[in-house]
């Protein structure tokens, strides 16, 4: 098994003994659009003021024991791998380059539907062309659905794929389908990073039930867990206790609050557009006891990310 970073809490823990908020409702807002600038630069904002070192610190530290000394024993073999949501590159180009140790030959696929973002990935590669040496890329700027739709008689299969923080836009009514076509794909290990159900978007969505309703189909760990669960599929899990620093989204005149709170709600223009009930509300409970923290002036948030290893293989079906 993983090894556990930290001690988990239960969405209980946070909101026990305290009454559920009345329905909030945003849908007067524009969503946004995952392939957009506007997700883009909001999404630059929620990763500025988030401790993901523990993930990378994860990739240095165990990827090779997790993944790569699981994958097949032969160095002469091309490894082909699948990056689902690649972004712009910065996690995955880590992973490739622990690869590269084992395997000289790398054919990857990248998936991902934001123009921007892609354009990030390919300068990162030409920065990194001496480390890189030997790995051949496949961009396919579209959603993982989309690629699914172009290849759905696919027979060669992929030795390692990876999934961090990207299933977000899978409907849960699709999400077996998407995450049986990976398995079925796979032949070696898929590594699946995602926001715990104690994460800041669990506990928004616990808080106010539907939140999310047509903005955000909520996928968290645990409902991936699921449905390999549903699949048969067994699998390892850990939690990486990351942080998100919230201060900004107290400060009505800060760019990046108003970018930040937009993200966690996964809307537009929530402080400036959104009715001013909701974002009371939603103020209250980010800083409501139980919820968030001080610490040397400015005001914290857990967020952990919780990390599945899925073997193929190992389909009890």
């Amino acid at each position: 098994m993983l090894t556990t970073y930290c001690h988990t809490y239960s969405l209980s823990t946070v909101v026990a003994n305290r009454p559920t908020a009345k329905a909030m409702d945003i849908s007067s807002l524009p969503r946004i659009d995952v392939s957009s600038t506007v997700y883009s630069e909001r999404y630059a904002v929620y990763i500025a003021y988030s401790n993901k070192v523990k993930m990378m610190e994860w990739i240095s530290d165990r990827f090779d024991e997790e993944i790569t000394y699981h994958l097949p024993n032969n160095g002469d073999l091309k490894l082909s791998i699948l990056g689902i949501g690649s972004g712009d590159g910065k996690f995955e180009v880590k992973m490739i380059m622990k690869l590269k140790k084992k395997f000289r030959l790398i054919d990857c696929t990248v998936v991902e539907p934001s123009a921007e973002r892609m354009a990030s990935y390919r300068k990162l590669v030409k920065d990194e062309k001496n480390a890189l040496f030997g790995v051949t890329f496949d961009w396919r700027q579209e959603t993982f659905q989309e690629f699914c739709k172009a290849n759905p008689d696919r027979s060669k299969k992929f030795h390692f794929v990876s999934l961090i923080h990207c299933a977000y836009y899978i409907h849960k009514r699709d999400l077996d389908y998407y995450m049986d076509v990976i398995t079925r794909w796979t032949e070696g290990k898929i590594l699946i990073m995602q926001d715990a159900d104690v994460s800041i978007f669990g506990l928004l969505d616990k808080k106010f039930p539907g939140v999310y309703n047509g903005l955000r189909p909520l996928i968290l760990g645990d409902t991936i867990m699921d449905s390999f669960k549903t699949l048969g599929m067994s699998f390892e899990t850990s939690s990486l206790p990351c942080e998100l620093d919230i201060t900004a989204c107290f400060d009505n005149d800060s760019r990046d609050g108003k970018l930040l709170l937009d993200f966690l709600l996964q809307v537009v223009g929530l402080v400036d557009d959104g009715p001013p009930e909701a974002l009371k509300m939603v103020k209250e409970f980010l800083k409501s006891e139980g919820f968030s923290y001080t610490r040397n002036g400015r005001n914290w948030v857990e967020n952990p990310t919780q990390v599945i290893i899925i073997t193929p293989t190992s389909r009890k079906m």
